[in-house]
């Protein structure tokens, strides 16, 4: 997977993590990725994230989930990036349009992806600081 947007492989999979089974179908503005380890710890819903690559970590309590593969070829007209700060590895994109889905398996929660309770508050302060302007 490419760094740069602008070169960015598009064939390369795209997953959606879900708390939902039995999906068939993705709706448009839905978010998806091409990392893997991204869309499993999504599909536990959770309200915090932090980390890159395959190392994330999360406060995500919804157990057991289930990590979907697109199952359509997507080509660069059918994403847009998300756009917010914490998006620097450009790691969650949308989708334009509804698109097939299938089911790779189901994700539990690994406890050594758990964010500590001094994780989170020090997420929050970093927020807070960035929202007014402390950084």
């Amino acid at each position: 997977m490419a760094n740069e947007p602008d070169n960015w492989d598009y064939s390369l999979p795209w997953y959606h993590g879900s708390p939902d089974g039995e999906l068939e179908q993705l709706d448009a503005d839905s978010a998806i990725t091409q990392n893997e380890s991204v869309a499993r710890v999504f599909s536990h819903k959770p309200s915090l994230v932090s980390g890159s690559g395959n190392r994330v970590r999360h406060d995500g309590k919804i157990d057991p989930a289930y990590l979907y593969i697109i199952a359509e070829e997507l080509e660069p007209k059918d994403v847009y990036r998300a756009d917010f700060t914490g998006n620097q590895e450009h790691f969650e994109w949308h989708i334009k349009r509804s698109v097939k889905l299938q089911l790779v398996r189901q994700t539990r929660i690994d406890p050594a992806e758990l964010l500590s309770a001094e994780d989170i508050a020090a997420l929050r302060e970093m927020a807070r600081a960035m929202r007014e302007g402390q950084t």
